[in-house]
């Protein structure tokens, strides 16, 4: 495993959601975000292993 990626399981990728968003379903700022991580491939590989549901 390379070092880029062993650190990853110790900084995971954590998105935090104001609790009125979570009981509207309002999944438009959670997409848009996880959408910036995809965007570019150099920091979706940096994110790698670190994002979890």
């Amino acid at each position: 495993m390379s070092p880029q990626h062993s650190s990853a399981v110790l900084e995971p990728v954590i998105l935090v959601l104001p609790r009125p968003q979570i009981e509207a379903a309002d999944t438009a700022e959670a997409m848009g975000l996880l959408h910036q991580l995809m965007s570019d491939p150099e920091v979706m590989l940096s994110c790698c292993g670190r994002v979890s549901w």
